[in-house]
């Protein structure tokens, strides 16, 4: 394996020389501006990426990191891509785990690209980066691993693609994390992952969370925390263990499925001061997992509010519960989740204005009086005064029998359609082209495209006909003609049409003049007449011409657009009898040439 990175790196020094590159015979790994690349078929978890380059460090010279502010990762090196960035792999991952202190050599370090072909990122591999202010992350990473920002104490915002979960220690100790987006996808978030992000009060897309970690936002701003219906959270110790900030948790009611348990002791799980309200709209249909250590956990809770009605509460919690609650004067708030549905009457004209009243089947109404200004035109059918044609616009009109309002509307040209389809007949000399009438055309023009200079040189204007013969050309040659359309009106306005394109070929010929010669001993050289351009041939030849009529021949493996071959290894002295056949199925008559016999010298 040492042998084949070392060949890799050799010829990647050949190839890439406009970039900063060394090699190292030694473990086989490649630098490019300082980047440390290293092959590799590693296998991460699930993930095999095969043979790809793997990010193995960041500074190859260690003295650029007090001075380098920008670091470009390249997406492949000598066609093979960069899938992977590990650059910690001396920690060890794991949950009894040794905080790595953030290293400040790196700290001028501001920007970091990552190609978008990287499916990986590494246990720890950026935790040595103090000022990145932002990582944009490749839409199709499939994973990073524990700590892997870990605490970046610049970083402020991160966008998290959608097929990643939230590793353990993720974004531990980001202090400036004020902006994490999550994807529209089921998302899980590890424990601890954005502890200590003190800037970090809510993050986007919350109902995408499918489970939540141990103590995933202690010591963050969170004022609010929404537990989404049906999300697990894995860890006893709880989802937050410690917040000065927190002052609701919200237990959000977001599908028809229902909860067997709220488990407000799996998200208590240390002291919250700051909570003064709990917020229960997901009612579950077994029970309410509320201890009495999750009071003393939240000494300053005023008020819970329960999605439904006492008799359910009361079926719900522990009568330990509700006296605790009754004793530390935290109110139980009872509401019913109702979105009112309003039917509208009344009526109000665009002439003098009106009333509407709104009533809600729960007997809840209220009117609203409109001004003649905000009421709608009741307008009738639209009435065509004067009609579009392909080259002048329309009108049409429309009146208000309230208030007798006219409105006006522009109607657009008629739009002209180009050709459907062109057909055509060929000869050696001439092509005619055919093709059905347009809707609305008066004539057509012809083009014929010059592949030199690659305009479209107009050759004919025809009125009445939908065919157009060309003459004057050269066999077995392509053409490409084009057909537009156009309308003229009494006023001599015109308007074109698309142009539609025919690849066209007229026929070819069979090789003529074919002529045979042997100057050099076992050589004969055959020259003939061409039968086209772009045309190719094959050389047939045989010592006996009735076998070589009859289609017994040896085959020389001629397939050349020239007009010319040589053919060696003949026997000295022997009679040798020759043909020239075209390969092509655009031609006229035959495809074979005149039989032609020499005697080899």
């Amino acid at each position: 394996m040492k042998k084949l990175l070392v060949l890799i790196s050799v010829i990647i020094v050949a190839v890439i020389a406009c970039v900063s590159f060394s090699a190292s015979a030694d473990d086989g790994t490649v630098v490019i501006d300082n980047v440390v690349y290293e092959l590799t078929s590693q296998k991460y978890g699930k993930y095999d990426y095969g043979e790809h380059y793997v990010v193995t460090d960041f500074f190859y010279d260690e003295s650029l990191a007090e001075t380098t502010t920008k670091i470009n990762i390249v997406d492949e090196i000598n066609g093979i891509e960069v899938k992977a960035i590990n650059t910690n792999s001396n920690i060890e991952p794991g949950y009894e785990i040794v905080y790595p202190e953030c290293e400040d050599k790196y700290s001028p370090v501001k920007n970091i690209n990552i190609p978008g072909n990287v499916k990986y990122i590494g246990d720890f591999a950026f935790n040595f980066f103090p000022n990145v202010e932002r990582i944009y992350l490749p839409v199709e990473l499939d994973s990073f691993g524990v700590g892997a920002f870990y605490e970046m104490k610049s970083l402020k915002t991160i966008i998290i693609p959608t097929s990643c979960r939230i590793s353990d220690y993720a974004f531990y100790g980001c202090e400036s994390l004020k902006k994490v987006v999550l994807p529209g996808d089921g998302t899980e978030i590890g424990n601890l992952a954005f502890k200590g992000c003190k800037n970090l009060s809510a993050i986007t897309s919350p109902y995408s969370i499918t489970s939540f970690g141990g103590s995933a936002f202690d010591d963050t701003a969170f004022k609010k925390i929404i537990i989404p219906e049906n999300v697990d959270v894995l860890d006893e110790g709880g989802l937050i263990s410690g917040s000065y900030s927190l002052e609701k948790i919200v237990f959000e009611d977001t599908s028809s499925k229902k909860e067997d348990y709220v488990e407000v002791t799996e998200v208590v799980g240390g002291r919250l001061p700051s909570v003064k309200g709990i917020y229960i709209k997901t009612i579950p249909t077994e029970g309410l997992s509320f201890g009495l250590s999750d009071l003393n956990n939240l000494p300053n809770l005023e008020k819970i509010y329960f999605a439904g009605s006492e008799e359910k509460w009361n079926e719900l919690t522990s009568e330990p519960l509700r006296e605790a609650l009754e004793l530390r004067g935290i109110e139980v708030e009872f509401y019913y989740r109702h979105s009112h549905s309003f039917k509208q009457s009344g009526k109000a004209t665009c002439k003098n204005g009106g009333t509407y009243t709104y009533t809600c089947e729960c007997g809840d109404s209220y009117k609203h009086s409109v001004d003649k200004a905000q009421v709608k035109h009741n307008y009738g059918s639209w009435k065509v005064t004067k009609k579009a044609t392909y080259t002048a616009t329309g009108t049409k009109q429309r009146t208000c029998p309230d208030c007798g309002k006219v409105e006006k509307r522009t109607l657009y040209k008629l739009k002209l359609d180009k050709v459907k389809k062109i057909t055509y007949e060929s000869t050696i000399d001439k092509i005619t082209l055919s093709w059905d009438s347009v809707n609305g055309a008066t004539g057509y023009r012809v083009y014929l495209y010059d592949r030199e200079t690659g305009k479209d040189n107009k050759i004919a204007s025809i009125k009445g006909k939908t065919s157009y013969t060309v003459k004057g050309l050269e066999k077995g040659y392509s053409y490409i003609f084009k057909v537009q359309p156009y309308n003229k009106d009494s006023k001599g306005n015109v308007v074109f049409g698309e142009k539609t394109t025919a690849n066209t070929r007229t026929l070819a010929t069979a090789p003529k003049n074919l002529v045979a010669v042997s100057e050099k001993t076992g050589v004969v050289k055959l020259t003939w007449e061409s039968s086209g351009e772009w045309i190719s041939y094959n050389v047939f030849f045989h010592t006996s011409k009735e076998d070589l009529i009859a289609g017994k021949t040896f085959e020389y493996p001629h397939y050349d657009k020239k007009e010319t071959a040589t053919i060696k290894n003949l026997e000295s002295g022997k009679t040798y009898y020759f043909k020239v056949h075209i390969n092509d199925e655009t031609v006229d008559g035959v495809k074979t040439s005149n039989i032609v016999e020499v005697t080899v010298k």
